[in-house]
């Protein structure tokens, strides 16, 4: 959400939820070269994103921006987009309740009436279409005002695959958005419109959240036929680990049983402030299961968020380049193979690859520390930037030895060149069996799969 990523009380890996693009609406068509991940999940999370007029059948072509509409056609490729004269706006989070709209009540705390007319003009509609050549929309979506002049934050999801990206604003003024950035992992991207004195939101401080709190989100659920909804909720947990089945990366997420439906990607979550405190990304589509939904922490994205505004990726974030499945203690003692990550495909760009790691390696320590959890190697990266070196412990056919590797620069962008030293692609999660190395056999249950 992989995102925004940092640490807390973290749940067993096997435990995970997963999300996948593919089972909740109709998805946006992927780009060709976008690696899909593996797709494993007993329980499946969907990003709550762009629906499309296929999928619900209500939504009729809608005419591109006229003539003369700021901006000119996005692309997915992002560019230099910001001069040397032109200096992204800095974002703040806040503490304390501020006063800027003449809305706050005597106790600081504000009624959702109050929290709507507050928050609602900081939250926009986006509409995405697919094609250059025909005015049909292929999905729709939310997402928050950062700024005055026209940055927005939203999820990548929303903006998978678009040639051009549309943005409604709460008085139903269009405008075509350029693609700032975006970062699959993390599950954000940053657009821009031409305009000037928007309403932005304020943004609160996620990390002082606590279960029990009252919460609201507003987006536009089921499209633009209900922009500007609100429902309301508590927050249901914090530090909820989520694992997103296109990417394989593991974010935290707040927990909120605030209705959150296709359309919400991208939204606000709100605390009785009036502060966006997430961003709203993910429900639990399943019958056995009601009002878990799920946002991306402001306070743990802010960071990644001005890169995407300033650079248009994710700047240092370190990566050692290969895809994993973890091995519990217990799975360890049953097979009799230590405890740790087993390397599924690799990085052929990535020093890990060219120092001689292979597929089935079992990595069983970073620098010292016993890996047990996906926490484990999150906790560890986090630690490091794009550019230092790590020991490696890696277990191979009854053989223990060492690596030093460098890190490579995480971008978030492309993940399609990974691949299986015995030639295969990594397009899905099947295990593959390395020449020799049959102690596993090809139907190894591995548990939950990721990306570092």
């Amino acid at each position: 959400y992989q995102s925004n990523r940092s640490g807390g009380t973290y749940s067993r890996p096997q435990d995970n939820y997963q999300w996948n693009l593919n089972q909740y609406g109709t998805p946006m068509p992927p780009k060709p070269s976008k690696g899909k991940g593996g797709r494993i999940a007993a329980i499946v999370i969907c990003c709550v994103l762009a629906i499309s007029g296929v999928g619900f059948g209500v939504w009729s072509a809608m005419r591109l921006p006229a003539a003369g509409t700021p901006s000119d056609v996005s692309s997915r490729e992002t560019s230099d987009n910001t001069s040397a004269a032109e200096k992204t706006p800095e974002l703040v989070i806040q503490n304390k309740p501020e006063d800027s709209t003449g809305v706050i009540s005597a106790d600081g705390e504000l009624t959702g009436e109050m929290v709507y007319e507050k928050v609602s003009p900081s939250v926009v509609g986006i509409v995405v279409y697919s094609s250059e050549t025909t005015a049909t929309k292929s999905g729709e979506g939310s997402g928050i005002i950062l700024s005055s002049d026209g940055y927005i934050v939203t999820n990548e999801h929303v903006v998978d695959g678009a040639k051009l990206i549309e943005v409604v604003l709460s008085n139903e003024e269009r405008y075509t958005a350029k693609l700032i950035g975006y970062d699959m992992q993390t599950d954000l991207a940053v657009v821009k419109i031409d305009a000037q004195n928007l309403v932005a939101a304020q943004l609160g401080n996620s990390d002082e959240l606590k279960p029990g709190e009252k919460v609201y989100a507003i987006g536009n659920p089921g499209g633009m036929e209900f922009a500007n909804s609100i429902t309301d909720g508590i927050v249901g947990g914090v530090n909820r680990l989520l694992t997103n089945s296109s990417t394989g990366y593991v974010m935290t997420c707040i927990q909120t049983n605030a209705a959150i439906n296709p359309g919400n990607s991208g939204g606000a979550l709100v605390d009785r402030y009036g502060r966006v405190v997430g961003i709203n990304v993910a429900k639990i589509a399943d019958t056995d299961y009601e009002g878990m939904g799920f946002a991306i922490p402001i306070s743990r994205s802010i960071d990644l968020i001005s890169d995407l505004m300033e650079y248009g990726y994710i700047k240092g974030r370190p990566k050692l380049g290969i895809t994993y499945s973890l091995i519990s203690s217990a799975v360890s003692q049953f097979y009799g193979v230590p405890a740790g990550i087993r390397v599924d495909a690799l990085d052929p760009e990535c020093d890990a690859y060219k120092k001689g790691l292979k597929t089935g390696d079992i990595i069983t320590s970073i620098d010292g520390e016993a890996l047990s959890s996906a926490s484990d190697v999150m906790q560890i990266m986090a630690s490091h930037k794009a550019g230092d070196t790590i020991k490696l412990k890696v277990y191979r056919q009854g053989m223990t030895g060492e690596l030093t590797v460098t890190l490579s620069e995480n971008d978030g962008r492309d993940t399609s060149n990974y691949v299986k030293t015995d030639g295969s692609s990594d397009t899905d999660n099947t295990q593959s069996q390395e020449s020799g190395s049959g102690w596993y056999g090809g139907n190894f249950p591995f548990g939950d799969y990721f990306r570092r």
